[in-house]
């Protein structure tokens, strides 16, 4: 690659005097409001109901949370085993919009990015936009804390005006399920 030179600017930093300018720069903390999803973390089995299979199906998966880059993010990643899925889901808090959001990758090449609202009658709703299965759709992710040590998601579709509910997960804290995890 070459760089047209005459594109710098003739007062740019460097060496020493680049290091200098900076020094007064460090990164900023976490931000306080993801402690409000500190019950995501650790490990998780989870139970699911898939409510859109005919009849609905039912199996377990794996979940573990963890805090990323320097507890910026939370990522979770999930083991479904049947159908055989790997997820991560992350999520951050946007501290220009105030809100918290959420980034979906599996390796089925679904993916999806939300918005969260804020807590609501004790659950935190999601909505967004995701690609699942080749077809857009609009998500509702609604996580809500049931004890310390489980927590329920609920995932909504929508068709017209309407939420259509596509699963129901319970996660319970379980030490074991990591053995399974990504």
């Amino acid at each position: 690659m070459t760089v047209d030179e005459s594109s710098i600017p003739a007062d740019v930093l460097t060496g020493a005097e680049a290091e200098a300018a900076v020094a007064g720069f460090s990164a900023p903390e976490p931000a306080a409001q993801l402690r409000e999803l500190d019950f995501l973390l650790g490990d998780f089995r989870c139970e699911y109901v898939n409510l859109t299979s005919e009849p609905p199906t039912s199996g377990t998966a794996s979940w573990n949370t963890k805090a990323v880059a320097g507890g910026h993010y939370y990522e979770m990643t999930q083991v479904i085993p049947v159908p055989g899925i790997r997820v991560r889901w992350t999520f951050g808090w946007n501290s220009v919009a105030e809100k918290f959001f959420s980034h979906y990758i599996d390796d089925w090449g679904n993916h999806g990015t939300t918005t969260c609202q804020g807590w609501e009658d004790g659950s935190l709703r999601c909505v967004g936009e995701y690609v699942a299965f080749g077809q857009p759709f609009v998500f509702q992710e609604e996580l809500t804390p049931v004890t310390p040590d489980h927590y329920r998601k609920r995932g909504f579709v929508q068709q017209g005006e309407d939420w259509v509910q596509v699963d129901l997960i319970n996660c319970f804290r379980d030490a074991h399920a990591a053995d399974t995890a990504l």
